[in-house]
């Protein structure tokens, strides 16, 4: 078996990479940076690329294509710049557009055109609970993750009983990207990326097509759907109002 990972030298992409190897299946990754303690005997298993810029995708295709076939493709990678929309500028926008939405499509139909996975093979799509609510201070954010999940919905219709495809939507995990997007008060309540990975593998080996994984998520996505301003606003207190106040020089 082998599994491709987008987005995997830290966070909930670097845990799944070691929860795969501890499964003993072989794995290829892609980032920005290669992770230090990847493992000497298949380091060319891992391609070093920023994914935000199309003129690189060719080449990025190019290793696919020399590494496949595959059985598992993970859309882990993705971006958001946290703060006043109106203050965002061109380049994070088509930045956060390019990774986290644009990218997975393009990437989805050339590995299908291609016929580089494996019969039954595994989509895993890292959404964001920002799908379900307004998401304040992350509006570009929460409009690419909506589309990510409208897509993978489809895909997940389109390619049934051909192919597997399985949407996780985290709650609050212990990751750089959370640190720096919500307040230090919160992170007694994430989930570490290493039970994230564990809960992601188990999903796809049971071929579940959704994972909410804890409770905390189930109780968000209820307040979204039951009590919309009740939610919004305590995003917008918990989260953006401290936000603005440890990082005054991004607003």
């Amino acid at each position: 078996m082998k599994v491709l990972i987008t987005g995997a030298s830290r966070g909930i992409g670097k845990a799944l990479i070691d929860e795969y190897l501890r499964c003993g299946v072989e794995v290829v990754g892609v980032a920005r940076n290669r992770p230090e303690d990847w493992p000497q005997s298949t380091r060319e298993a891992f391609f070093t690329c920023d994914l935000s810029k199309q003129d690189n995708w060719p080449r990025f295709f190019d290793f696919v294509k020399r590494k496949a076939p595959f059985d598992i493709c993970i859309h882990n990678v993705g971006v958001n710049e946290a703060k006043p929309f109106v203050d965002l500028d061109e380049n994070s926008v088509l930045d956060q557009f390019q990774i986290n939405l644009l990218f997975p499509v393009v990437f989805n139909q050339f590995l299908l055109r291609e016929k580089l996975l494996n019969s039954r093979s595994s989509f895993i799509f890292i959404n964001s609970l920002a799908h379900f609510s307004a998401y304040p201070g992350s509006s570009f954010y929460g409009a690419s993750k909506s589309g990510l999940h409208s897509f993978a919905q489809g895909l997940a219709v389109s390619l049934k009983g051909d192919f597997h495809v399985l949407n996780v939507y985290p709650g609050p995990v212990e990751t750089e990207q959370a640190r720096a997007n919500s307040p230090l008060s919160a992170n007694s309540k994430r989930m570490s990326p290493q039970i994230l990975a564990q809960k992601i593998v188990r999903a796809q080996q049971k071929r579940k097509q959704t994972l909410y994984p804890g409770f905390l998520v189930f109780a968000f996505i209820i307040l979204a759907k039951v009590w919309p301003w009740s939610l919004e606003w305590t995003l917008c207190r918990s989260l953006f109002r401290p936000l603005l106040k440890a990082n005054p020089a991004k607003v």
